[in-house]
């Protein structure tokens, strides 16, 4: 059958990886769509820190992960979905804002923060309920949260269709900015929410019980890294400032002044970040437009706005 064919091909693989000098081995699987800067940091982090450990990376829908890992085929997965079988678990390890994937020419476009009244107007491509990430239902969640009736006009397997469907106009999508940036391509653009943006959970699948020690360690910086996503943007923020001069001048007053200014802006920086959005950890890299574009008020005067 295919499961005693799969764990045949398993055990040679773990004997040449010993012939190689491997002390061990993680099966991680990610689901489409996860191909994000964050899972590729971790990855590196983990084949920096313990070099004789195998890590071997797979790519497989939600559905096809949760199968793996009851057959104890995979030690652990990547999804946007914590809908798991019995004797599995989820555990959520990081959060990204939701942000608006839209054609390159489209009226939402006159919005640097969308509003998600204003998004859900257009017509939706989204993720289909069986896609590959299991992203589906999140997103069903926050949108219907709104109360207004989506316009779907198609539902896609994966992120790749949904870009491609979306660049040629069908619709505008929901999705990741962190995940689309990656893909560099000029047909569609990128809108953070206005507001608080919902945000979408990544979720690390696993079989329930003690983990084997290569996996609390992997677990533990996967966890270590949704920790350090706030204060990330903090020492984004002072070292962006860093420039400011003075800090390579024999001059002792100007480098004194530039570095209580450097201190007093990382200050009100970290507390902005945390006061933002108190409930979830927020990466410099895909919140950092939302969080620069929200210090501002619009007011209206003499019929100007």
């Amino acid at each position: 059958c295919r499961r005693v064919q799969a764990t045949v091909e398993q055990a040679v693989k773990s004997a040449k990886a010993a012939a190689q000098g491997y002390q061990g081995h993680l099966r991680i699987a990610i689901c489409d769509g996860l191909a994000q800067p964050r899972i590729a940091t971790l990855l590196a982090r983990s084949r920096e820190e313990e070099p004789e450990m195998e890590i071997r990376v797979f790519e497989l829908p939600f559905a096809q992960q949760l199968k793996t890992l009851h057959d104890d085929l995979l030690d652990i997965g990547f999804a946007l979905s914590n809908a798991v079988h019995d004797g599995l678990v989820a555990e959520p390890v990081w959060t990204d804002p939701l942000s608006v994937i839209v054609p390159a020419r489209h009226p939402l476009l006159a919005h640097v923060q969308v509003p998600l009244a204003e998004a859900l107007k257009f017509p939706l491509v989204l993720c289909h309920p069986e896609s590959g990430s299991g992203c589906r239902h999140q997103i069903q969640a926050l949108l219907q949260d709104a109360g207004t009736p989506l316009k779907l006009v198609d539902e896609v397997t994966s992120l790749g269709v949904m870009l491609t469907l979306v660049g040629a106009g069908y619709g505008i999508g929901f999705a990741i900015a962190s995940q689309v940036q990656t893909l560099q391509r000029p047909d569609i653009s990128i809108r953070p929410l206005a507001g608080s943006p919902p945000v979408l959970s990544t979720y690390l699948l696993r079989r329930r019980g003690e983990p084997s020690e290569p996996m609390k360690r992997f677990i533990e910086r996967a966890k270590g890294g949704r920790d350090r996503a706030d204060a990330e943007n903090a020492f984004d923020e002072l070292k962006n400032q860093w420039g400011w001069g003075g800090f390579t001048t024999h001059d002792l007053h100007r480098c004194q002044l530039s570095a209580r200014a450097v201190a007093l802006i990382y200050n009100w920086w970290s507390l902005f970040v945390r006061l933002a959005n108190p409930e979830a950890r927020l990466e410099a890299i895909t919140s950092r437009p939302w969080l620069m574009s929200s210090v501002g008020r619009r007011t209206e005067h003499a019929g100007q706005t």
